[in-house]
């Protein structure tokens, strides 16, 4: 059936037309927009004359017919169907009850397509986050950048600690065979914990100034520098020189990094060297101090890499990791020790193993840790906008120094000149000002303390008071380290999901546990018992460290970070050679049973300081 507008039924559009008019506002313009565009007609210009306004009713039914006029697009019901009867016999069109379209009247521009935005679906809309938008109607997430070669650093990192962690594991079960071959007591076996002390005091020393002065490069090269300083006046007539710089000298971190741990990876080789050839015990001592150079140049550096490197997101984790592998290489060493010695090997031969994982960490550190080119170009330009600044203007100014040494720009502010050089200001002096540093400090030389006591005693303690097998008892230490680096990792693997004020708080939890079996230790008789109390001991004291580390770093300047976890890194080292020889004295005055109270407070000592500490971070500097 063919659908028409009547006569009659163009009225009632009409007069509904007119109807919605009347409800408008009465101070509303003669052509008011509606919401696409499209104009109103006042009721005032409407005549008999004028064509009909139309509209579009919808259908109950869902069928309409649509009849073009004047550019206009009408639909209109079928009147057989939609179309009532009133008083005056005048058809009715059904009453637009649920209309959900405007209206469209004469004179109405005409409606246009909806804009298209790139990257946007359909059905989707911009700025909101429904399952139908896609990922390009959002703005780019920007990542913070990752510094130059991190994924080996890491690695290399992992490694020199896993050696620190074998040197300090090893004491514990050479003692006894120390005592026979040398015919020594508690008390003067004791002395090679104050010779590697004494070597920490220097490596703590020499940390900061090692990385100043052997930072230093020659800024008129154009070539990368590996040369430390006292030879760069003899090569300096083979560089190639530019124009754009006179005689002065710029500052690589990474440069300076390098060489001081080429320095503390000379002083371990040597180390072992001097201990495969069963020298007297006086060279020995010399030796274990060469040691302790070593281990606090690793720990200095190493730790303010990775905490300074890493990024954000992930810093507790790599430092859990990176003192986990500690552990790990405390865990192994008195594990080979005891076998090999079980075997009948003397002890000296037992550091050919020793000496052969100081050269794969020496050669992975050079591999790693020589500077990048991007780094040597950033500290470049650094040292020349200190000295030239106009000379900057280059397209390297500003994009190199924004994606080059990441560290180099986190001490830029603390780089100033004199004398024709750039050096970096100490902040040693600004790191000891501040009273949360001294108080790390004291914390963390405790701490590694009472961890390497315990480690380094236990054989001794077990073999006097329980009667242990000589054959076996070596394995306790290595299960005390064991739970060492399983707390750590376990906890590195955690502390992103915990956040610092529940890891802080758990701390409590870990040295009140560790004070638990330290007195079963004291008190039950038993040697698997205290096997196995040492072993959980090692678990509760191991995430202890990785986490005051990071603590460190959120509640410390940020330009203090490099000195000061150089600084409480080797004062952790001194306290793992202070507070044994410590213990061995008071062994040979009092007997083995003297250990394990002392032990009580060093843990009592540690669980006070830790309440100094602040649970939110930020609430101090």
């Amino acid at each position: 059936m063919d659908s028409k507008v009547t006569p009659s039924s163009t009225k009632i559009i009409e007069a509904v037309a007119l109807s919605r008019l009347d409800t408008a506002d009465p101070g509303s313009p003669d052509e008011r927009p509606n919401e696409r565009g499209s104009s109103f007609v006042n009721k005032s210009q409407v005549s008999a004359s004028d064509p009909p306004p139309l509209s579009v009713f919808p259908s109950p039914k869902g069928d309409s017919a649509v009849v073009e006029e004047e550019d206009v697009v009408v639909a209109t019901q079928a009147n057989d169907r939609n179309t009532l009867v009133g008083h005056d016999k005048s058809p009715i069109a059904y009453p637009p009850t649920a209309v959900s379209t405007p209206l469209a009247y004469e004179r109405s521009n005409p409606l246009s397509a909806p804009p298209k935005v790139a990257g946007l679906t359909p059905g989707t809309t911009p700025g909101t986050l429904t399952p139908t938008v896609s990922r390009a109607s959002q703005p780019p997430i920007e990542e913070e950048p990752r510094a130059e070669r991190h994924t080996i650093r890491l690695a290399s990192s992992f490694l020199s600690f896993f050696s620190c962690g074998w040197a300090d594991g090893t004491p514990g079960t050479i003692i006894p065979h120390l005592e026979v071959a040398y015919g020594l007591s508690h008390f003067k076996v004791s002395i090679i914990f104050i010779a590697a002390a004494i070597g920490f005091s220097i490596g703590t020393f020499i940390n900061e100034p090692s990385l100043i002065y052997t930072g230093q490069f020659p800024l008129d090269s154009t070539r990368r520098i590996f040369i430390p300083p006292p030879f760069q006046g003899v090569a300096h007539k083979h560089l190639k020189r530019s124009d754009d710089a006179s005689t002065s000298s710029g500052h690589s971190v990474a440069l300076g990094r390098f060489w001081t741990v080429m320095f503390g990876c000379l002083c371990q080789v040597l180390y072992y060297v001097i201990a495969i050839s069963n020298p007297p015990f006086g060279a020995l001592c010399f030796a274990f101090g060469l040691g302790g150079i070593a281990v606090s140049l690793f720990a200095g550096q190493m730790n303010a890499y990775v905490a300074s490197a890493s990024v954000k997101r992930n810093q507790g984790r790599e430092l859990g990791y990176l003192h986990g592998f500690y552990g790990i290489g405390a865990f192994a060493s008195p594990l080979i020790c005891q076998s090999v010695l079980a075997a009948g090997w003397s002890w000296h031969r037992f550091y050919w193993t020793s000496f052969g994982f100081s050269l794969l960490n020496a050669l992975l550190m050079v591999t790693a840790f020589h500077p990048t080119k991007k780094e040597w170009e950033t500290a470049r330009e650094a040292g020349l906008s200190v000295h030239e600044p106009e000379k900057l203007a280059g397209p390297q100014g500003v994009e190199g120094q924004r994606t080059g040494d990441i560290e180099m720009q986190a001490h830029k502010a603390n780089t100033g000149s004199r004398g024709g050089r750039t050096k970096p200001k100490s902040t040693m002096q600004l790191a000891l000002r501040m009273p949360y540093v001294w108080l790390f400090m004291a914390f963390l030389g405790l701490y590694t303390g009472g961890e390497t006591t315990i480690g380094g005693w236990i054989v001794t303690y077990l073999l006097k008071q329980r009667n242990a097998n000589p054959d076996t008892v070596g394995y306790v230490a290595s299960g005390f380290w064991g739970g060492v680096a399983s707390g750590r990792i376990i906890l590195g693997h955690a502390s992103p999901y915990l956040g610092i004020r529940r890891e802080k708080h758990l701390v409590h939890v870990y040295i009140v546990a560790a004070l638990v079996m330290t007195f079963i230790i004291w008190f039950v008789p038993s040697f698997i018992g205290n096997a196995f109390c040492a072993a959980m001991t090692g678990l509760f004291l191991g995430p202890i460290f990785p986490t005051s580390l990071s603590l460190a770093t959120h509640i410390l300047p940020k330009e203090v970070h490099l000195t000061a976890l150089a600084a409480m890194g080797s004062v952790a080292s001194i306290g793992t050679a202070v507070l044994p020889f410590a213990a061995g004295a008071l062994a040979s005055a009092k007997g083995v049973t003297s250990i394990q109270p002392f032990m009580c407070g060093i843990l009592g000592s540690i669980g006070v300081l830790w309440f100094f500490f602040p649970s939110r971070v930020g609430t101090s500097k």
